[in-house]
């Protein structure tokens, strides 16, 4: 098992280096870390929102890693940084589920939104990023159906009975399956 942890942006939690030694001590045998680093944000414009004023950071153009040493692209969201890490795999096509990126959608862990009454800021710089990554790399991301959100706008739905397919050609058959008697 590979565990992918961000080197910075969660300080002690559960995704970061810190907690490395816990998930050595959880398993029987230690895990394979690999680390990488996401690129800062510089600059930003301050917005008035629903009367208040709120400070968006600016989101550098749309660049790829080429390998985990170097920092990745700002996204904001971790669809955006997964698709990094799967490029850099050579994972083709790239299947995602359960990704809308629709605000006040639910969550893994409960009904209620982090955020608050609060829109988030990941959506549109994690969209633009999915266009450029699709115009550079058509096709490779595919969603799988069953959900909605304005990612499905953005990037290919897979077709279910295709993915099924795909999914039963990749499977091993058992001994003697597919040949003649």
């Amino acid at each position: 098992m590979a565990v992918f942890v961000n080197r910075g942006i969660f300080g002690g939690g559960i995704y970061s280096t810190r907690a490395a030694r816990f998930l050595k001590e959880l398993g029987r045998s230690s895990r394979t870390m690999v680390e990488f680093g996401i690129a800062p944000r510089h600059g930003g414009d301050s917005v008035l929102v629903g009367g208040r004023l709120e400070f968006r950071p600016s989101t550098p153009d749309p660049f790829l890693p080429t390998s985990f040493a170097e920092a990745f692209h700002p996204t904001g969201n971790s669809l955006g940084y997964m698709v990094q890490v799967a490029h850099l795999l050579g994972a083709d096509p790239i299947y995602v589920l359960g990704f809308t990126l629709q605000p006040r959608g639910a969550y893994f862990f409960g009904r209620e939104h982090p955020f608050g009454d609060r829109p988030p800021n990941y959506v549109e710089p994690t969209l633009a990023f999915l266009r450029w990554y699709d115009s550079q790399h058509p096709g490779r991301v595919r969603l799988l159906p069953g959900f909605a959100g304005p990612v499905y706008d953005v990037l290919r739905t897979e077709d279910h009975d295709a993915y099924r397919e795909r999914l039963a050609c990749s499977r091993p058959q058992p001994e003697g399956a597919g040949s003649a008697s």
